[in-house]
């Protein structure tokens, strides 16, 4: 039996049911019918590698002698064997029904890293590409791709004996002309258009990826920055760039231009100081003073740094590290600096929400923080752990080992700054406000501060503030009569501090501003050797332990609570006439200001307005109880008359004059009554006989009607809040004048004491009768 076959239809192995072939030949679209009809004989079935028997040998010659070439097929009969060959020149598309065409091993949506064939052990159908080893990246460079989704893996980025973590896996894209970065994109050399290895990625990027080799040696800027410039440039709001094990040394700056992408820093652990072998760590070698390591640009970003060390490889006094210039959040993690001369830099213009930084060391010579203005640059900065033990770099134009200014809160926990310093004339920590306004005012919070400075130089000022408030509690502030805390329109809180180490005095330990600022010791450990500090007005001691052990006429220790809060009545109104020799009053402008009876609140003066004018004053001496410096109250319990333009303005009176307003009352309090208290600081030079007090009136008014009822006024010293500052009158006074009251209203027992008793005169008068003055008799008479 002769057996006849087709073969060589490409790739095509079954077409039951196929209608179409086309091909191409020249460009032009050609038509093959599948179809072989001729006396009678019909082909039904071609398969490729298959074959289609005949028994008779005539209808062998029959088919031979039926077959017709075309511009597509070559059909070739050889009788000998005898066999059919069909050769179809090329195959462009196939048409098929709606049932598809039908291939060995076919799957729904194979992907494009497959292919059709047979594999090595002979199975048809569609299989993966094959995967191509390479040792480095260099070689991948010398490898084009043969298809889409090829892949190779590549062993390490350069061709060593281990591993270097620069390898891994990439695909071939042939449509790709993305540009060459080194490390996530390859262009082979032999290719000049489209063609790239891609790596296969997700995640963190690698700075061995872009062939840094993290030995110290190396320059590895480049590979730092392309890893860092590929997460800026992934899809998304960025990513983190991963430093593993190594020391990866840069030569220049990286500056952020991408707004609103966030760059994740992290390394694999934070090696001990000085430990070369262990931890993730970058060193910068430039000795130009302009170099740098991160700049954030002038866009808005989020950077976040966790488990590296940064290293400087040479000093260079002024040099920056971390540079903030533009809105932006950082966040810091188990990050610390050595022979950093100026880790983190706050430009002007440089504005943050919330900050922080945690478990973060200053070793070697390094600064801290450093900002380089006192206006607004942020609103929260939360500092823990945050330990500088070290020496400072011998900056000449900076010396302060750390500036927090123009931050609006800073909360800080376990914060210490020790060290030496290179030279004299340095400032610990430096907090200033730039003078805002009082809803904003700047403060720094902290629980468990330290600081601690040895060697030949000492610092000029442990701590300087200006326009803030601190509170420092359980701290050691590192201050001495040789390096003070300075306060400048500031008030500071020490909480659970120490001051016993010497015999200082308790003054010396701080430099104060004339009149602004204050200091408040609550629960601290004080050493008073000559009570000096005591008396000083702008340091209040509350529940303060008082020791003194050791000094010159002291016997044994002697322990004592001192405070120094509670504020001394100077003067007060008792309801009936002012004494001149303690306090006066007067209603320059009125017509009157006499002491009268009221309803509701038991006494009151009663100032008449002059037309559209209504003043009222109260004055008393100092006396000894105050000087400058010093703590004043006013309080007061007024009832104003009905105005309808024109405002009521507390000014308060120092050494004779008026020196400032207080408050300011307006339309809204016409007619209404009102109780207050107002601090005032001392800032003119007193004497005892300098009067201090209150002077109220009203400035532009107009349709006054009534009268202003003042019911109580009183003048402390001290630096608490007056208690009880508002009296309620007994039923009866007892006052003084030297005569019987003829104005005003007074109740039956009223007593008015003769303050200018003579020979043969009288003690006093007394009230009989209530009314307005009421009836009035003399009683105890003076011999002559």
């Amino acid at each position: 039996m002769a057996d006849k076959k087709v073969t060589e239809l490409a790739v095509v192995t079954e077409l039951t049911g196929l209608e179409t072939l086309y091909v191409v030949q020249g460009g032009v679209d050609k038509q093959v019918s599948m179809s072989l009809v001729r006396s009678g004989l019909t082909t039904t079935a071609i398969s490729e590698g298959s074959n289609q028997y005949f028994t008779d040998e005539r209808a062998q010659d029959a088919v031979g002698a039926a077959l017709v070439n075309t511009d597509s097929v070559t059909l070739a009969y050889d009788d000998a064997t005898p066999s059919i060959t069909a050769a179809v020149a090329v195959q462009q598309s196939i048409t098929a029904p709606a049932g598809g065409i039908k291939l060995s091993g076919d799957e729904t949506s194979p992907s494009a890293s497959k292919y059709y064939g047979t594999d090595d052990v002979g199975t048809k159908g569609f299989h993966a590409l094959p995967t191509t080893t390479l040792a480095s990246i260099a070689a991948l460079r010398l490898l084009t791709g043969a298809a889409a989704g090829q892949t190779a893996d590549v062993t390490s980025y350069y061709a060593v004996d281990t591993p270097d973590g620069g390898g891994g896996a990439f695909k071939w894209s042939a449509e790709s002309t993305a540009t060459d970065d080194a490390g996530t994109i390859i262009k082979p050399t032999a290719v000049s258009g489209a063609g790239r290895w891609l790596r296969i990625w997700s995640g963190a990027v690698n700075v061995r990826w872009f062939g840094a080799k993290g030995d110290g040696t190396t320059d590895d800027t480049t590979a730092v920055h392309a890893a860092i410039a590929t997460v800026v440039a992934s899809p998304g709001f960025g990513g983190k760039v991963v430093f593993p094990t190594g020391n990866f040394r840069v030569t220049s700056g990286y500056t952020h231009t991408s707004a609103k992408v966030d760059v994740v820093l992290e390394g694999e652990v934070c090696g001990r100081e000085n430990d070369t072998g262990q931890g993730s760590q970058v060193t910068l070698d430039n000795a130009d003073i302009a170099s740098f390591f991160y700049d954030t640009g002038t866009v808005n970003q989020f950077l976040q740094v966790r488990n590296i060390t940064f290293k400087c490889a040479q000093s260079v006094p002024g040099r920056d590290f971390f540079v903030f210039r533009s809105n932006h959040k950082a966040s810091f993690n188990l990050v610390n600096f050595e022979n950093v001369e100026r880790p983190f830099v706050f430009k002007v213009g440089s504005y943050f929400q919330n900050n922080d930084y945690t478990n973060i060391q200053f070793r070697g010579t390094s600064g801290t923080f450093h900002s380089e203005t006192s206006t607004l640059i942020g609103t929260l900065m939360y500092l823990n752990n945050v330990n500088h033990e070290s020496g400072c770099p011998n900056n000449t134009t900076e010396k302060v080992v750390c500036d927090l200014r123009g931050i609006r809160l800073i909360q800080a926990t376990n914060f210490l700054l020790e060290g030496a310093l290179p030279s004299s004339g340095w400032t610990i920590l430096r907090l200033n406000g730039g003078g805002g306004t009082w809803e904003r005012e700047f403060a720094f919070e902290s629980n468990g501060y330290h600081s601690e400075w040895s060697g030949a130089n000492v610092p000029t000022y442990a701590l300087d503030m200006e326009n803030c408030r601190a509170v420092f509690s359980q701290g050691t502030m590192g201050a001495s009569a040789s390096s003070p805390m300075k306060l400048s329109n500031s008030t500071l809180t020490l909480i659970g501090s120490s001051f016993t180490g010497d015999s200082t005095e308790i003054a010396d330990y701080f430099s104060l501003d004339a009149s602004q600022s204050r200091v408040i010791l609550r629960d601290c450990a004080v050493r008073q050797l000559s009570g000096v500090g005591a008396a000083e007005p702008r340091i209040t001691f509350e529940n303060c332990g008082n020791n003194r052990s050791g000094g010159a006429g002291d016997a044994g220790l002697v322990s004592t609570i001192l405070s120094n809060t509670q504020s001394t009545l100077m003067w007060r109104w008792n309801g009936g006439f002012s004494d001149p020799k303690v306090g006066t009053v007067s209603a320059s402008g009125s017509t009157s200001v006499i002491p009268s009876l009221d309803a509701s609140y038991g006494r009151k003066w009663v100032v008449t307005p002059n037309g559209q004018v209504v003043t009222f004053q109260a004055t008393t001496q100092a006396r000894g109880f105050l000087k400058q410096g010093d703590m004043f109250w006013i309080t007061g319990h007024v009832t104003f008359p009905t105005f309808t333009s024109g405002t009521f303005i507390l000014y308060f009176v120092e050494a004779g004059a008026t020196s400032g307003a207080a408050a300011g009352f307006t339309t809204d309090y016409s007619a209404q009554t009102l109780r207050f208290a107002f601090p005032i600081r001392i800032t003119a030079a007193l004497t005892d006989t300098s009067t201090v007090g209150l002077y109220l009136t009203l400035l532009s008014g107009a349709g006054v009607s009534g009268t202003l009822d003042v019911h109580s006024i009183g003048l402390y010293s001290g630096n608490s809040a007056p208690q009880g500052e508002f009296p309620a009158y007994p039923a009866t006074i007892i006052t003084y004048n030297s005569a019987a009251p003829t104005v005003g209203e007074w109740a039956q027992g009223d007593i008015v004491y003769n303050n200018a008793p003579a020979a043969s005169g009288t003690i006093g008068w007394v009230c009989t009768t209530a009314g307005t003055p009421g009836t009035w008799k003399t009683f105890g008479a003076i011999s002559a």
